[in-house]
């Protein structure tokens, strides 16, 4: 069984404080309920979005996935 992580982040430093919206706050990694074979990554960004917010299209974000091999 692997154990559980819980973990929360808002506005890390100048780049966030400056621009609020390349703050990310949450990732969230599980298996698939209906395909355990795949993973679902949520990630939440913005989360102290204004309501005339909007997503920048300066910004990408992405994942990086490698494979692993737990021995033992």
């Amino acid at each position: 069984m692997v154990p559980q992580a819980m973990a929360s982040d808002h506005v890390d430093g100048e780049i966030t404080i400056e621009h609020p919206v390349s703050d990310l706050s949450d990732l969230y990694a599980f298996p698939s309920p209906t395909d355990p074979k795949r993973l679902v990554l949520i990630l939440n960004s913005y989360p102290l979005v204004p309501s005339n917010g909007h997503f920048s299209d300066r910004l990408t974000y992405s994942f990086l996935i490698k494979p692993l091999t737990i021995k033992g």
